[in-house]
């Protein structure tokens, strides 16, 4: 009961963040649009793999958005589904970009699993249940020619509805401290694009439990392809962990943009979106939203 009403105040603080914006941007007199898009993807280690589905609502405040401009900001209230079947994720948040290539987004989610995760102990460790996760993110996009690099840095703040043990996270595949940790992700990414349908470039994420102490760090080189509004990205490199020697992993990850989004577009339409990315976050659960 202590962990579901920590859960309760910690929903209705955060949510006050999106009600104030969504207000803002529907207030608000200028151009606006609603984005779709749908995410496939997986990856070998950890294994994992989801499919996504996300709606937003983007409203430009500033300035004007072309295919190749960056001088507007805007706001976009969003909603993400993500799915494994055993592993479900429900996120609401909002993106404020002043200047379209800088911007936080603030949200809330809640994980639904019933999964094991490969590269942790889970009949010591508690694998499954609902974790409540408040977050808040912030990007930078950085352009020139073909050239594209993109940066982004992320907290997370679990909590277990059951407190009692030691929990795991499945998508950094990392150990949180009893009641509850926090989750701070950051991950760096660079791309040269040969045309405008093929690029390929480095790609770095680390994630770090702050209590706990846990941590890993992934290393790739990922190729790009895009074809109109869909997006397909294959990487391979490295992977080590608290629980996991440096050992090889690859990935793969499909966005489609059914309704393209506000936000910039420098050589894709999925040009803020790392490259091993299904999420909130980062990575798998977290490949495809940052």
């Amino acid at each position: 009961m202590k962990a579901l009403r920590r859960s309760l105040v910690l929903l209705n603080s955060w949510s006050l963040i999106p009600r104030v914006l969504f207000f803002l941007v529907l207030c608000s007199p200028a151009q606006a649009a609603w984005d779709y898009s749908l995410g496939l993807g997986g990856r070998t280690l950890p294994q994992g793999g989801a499919l996504s589905g996300e709606l937003g609502y983007g409203k430009i405040f500033w300035g004007e958005k072309t295919y190749t401009g960056y001088k507007y900001g805007y706001l976009r209230p969003h909603a993400t589904v993500q799915t494994t079947v055993i592993w479900n994720r429900a996120d609401v948040g909002i993106d404020f970009f002043p200047i379209s290539f800088a911007g936080i987004t603030a949200g809330y989610a809640e994980n639904f699993r019933q999964s094991q995760i490969d590269t942790i102990n889970c009949q010591a460790v508690m694998c499954q249940g609902v974790v409540d996760s408040p977050y808040v993110r912030a990007k930078l996009l950085l352009g020139a020619g073909a050239f594209a690099l993109g940066f982004g840095s992320e907290l997370d703040f679990l909590a277990p509805w059951d407190g009692s043990r030691v929990f795991a996270d499945e998508s950094s595949a990392l150990i949180g401290t009893q009641g509850g940790d926090t989750l701070w992700w950051n991950w760096v990414y660079g791309i040269y694009r040969f045309n405008d349908k093929f690029g390929v470039g480095p790609y770095f994420i680390a994630a770090r439990m702050l209590q706990q102490g846990s941590q890993n760090d992934s290393e790739s080189i990922f190729f790009r392809y895009t074809e109109k509004n869909l997006t397909i990205n294959v990487g391979a490199g490295v992977y080590e962990s608290d629980t996991r020697i440096r050992s090889f992993t690859a990935y793969a990850t499909a966005t489609l943009s059914v309704l393209p989004s506000v936000s910039l577009t420098l050589i894709s339409a999925q040009e803020q979106t790392p490259p091993n990315s299904l999420n909130s976050g980062c990575t798998l659960a977290s490949i495809a939203n940052s």
